[in-house]
Formats: structure tokens, sequence, C-alpha cells
């Protein structure tokens, strides 16, 4: 496979919505903020496949727990744009820092999806501070369910706005058209393997 470069284009996806109205917002904008500090996990260069081991990563800001394949891509992030984070991602693209989407006077939850090509499996888990109206009527049960996502776009993008332990989560996935069936397999998986710590 072929590494992925430094992202170049766009890719507009929905951002933040409530599962409980079936409301799908395409980005959520706050004027006036700057962005999260970003660290980078592992990077190799190339696609990863699926099939090197599992690992399990306890992220502390966030109190997110997920597995994932053990040659995939993990990213971190803090909070940012005032309601978004802590969070992570995790992804089968290696040597590339996701980057979120730039506009003018404000900053927005939409990560900039270009130069990824059609391969690519894409999971976004992070804490969100929703308004009011956008907040779920129940708790979320664990695990969670990919099948059971809502996917307003098709495909390519599926989401989930739950509530659970006291906190509100966003779970996000995309998949490229041409995504491996092995990574489409991990993909399940490494959301059925998602635990949401209580709030302290």
């Amino acid at each position: 496979m072929r590494s992925c470069g430094e992202a170049t284009g766009s890719s507009r996806q929905p951002s933040f919505a409530c599962a409980a109205v079936g409301l799908a917002l395409t980005g959520l904008v706050v004027a006036g903020c700057g962005s999260g500090t970003q660290r980078a996990g592992e990077r190799n260069g190339g696609r990863a496949g699926a099939d090197g081991g599992w690992t399990v990563l306890r992220d502390g800001a966030s109190s997110i727990t997920i597995g994932h394949p053990r040659a995939w891509s993990v990213q971190t992030f803090g909070r940012y744009c005032r309601r978004i984070g802590p969070g992570l991602l995790v992804s089968n693209v290696r040597e590339h820092t996701f980057r979120n989407v730039e506009i003018p006077y404000g900053c927005t939850n939409e990560w900039d999806l270009g130069g990824l090509g059609d391969d690519y499996v894409v999971v976004d888990v992070s804490v969100f501070s929703s308004p009011p109206f956008f907040r779920p009527d129940q708790e979320a049960e664990l695990p969670l369910e990919l099948d059971r996502f809502a996917r307003p776009a098709g495909p390519s993008f599926a989401y989930a706005q739950i509530a659970h332990g006291g906190r509100r989560y966003s779970v996000r996935v995309w998949s490229g058209a041409n995504a491996s069936q092995e990574d489409q397999r991990a993909l399940v998986r490494v959301i059925r393997s998602i635990d949401l710590a209580p709030e302290d």
C-alpha cells in the first residue's frame, strides 16, 4: 500500500448530530476559538493491515478505552472549538497527521480527509459538551454496534451521539470506497471495543 502524504483537499462530512432526533449537521462551527493540541501515534508508512495482533488503549484525558489492530495509528487531541474533545482518532492510515478543516473567524470539528485515497478507515471518539437540544434521551448501551449508527451521507460515513456515565460523546466513522474487507471487519470490532468510563 502507498504511504499517505500531507492532506491537500477537503472532504465535507456531517459533524455532530443527535441520534435521538435524527438531526445531522453539515458542520459545527464556533467563532473565536483555537484548535487543540494534537499528538500523532505510531506512523510507519503505508496502509496498516488488521492481521498483526490487537492492542488496547486507555486515554486518560477523555476516559475512553478502545481496542485496535496493533499496526493502525492513533492520534489524540485535546479540547478545542469550545465543545469538542478531548478524544482520539484510530485509523489504518499511517505517516499522516489529521488536521481540522480551517475556516475564517472560527473553528470546526470537520477533519480534512483530502489526499487519503479510497482505502482509508478512520474512527473519531471524543467527548462532546452538547447543547441541550442535541442531548440523547437515554444512556448508551455498550458494546456499541456499527450497524446501528446513523448514515446520513451513505455508506462512507456513520455516527452516533451518545451519553454514558455522566458524559456525552460523539463517535464518527469514515471508510473509503475501497477499504479492504479485512479493515471493514476490524472496524466493527474497534467500535465494539469502545468503553467509556464514568465521570469522576
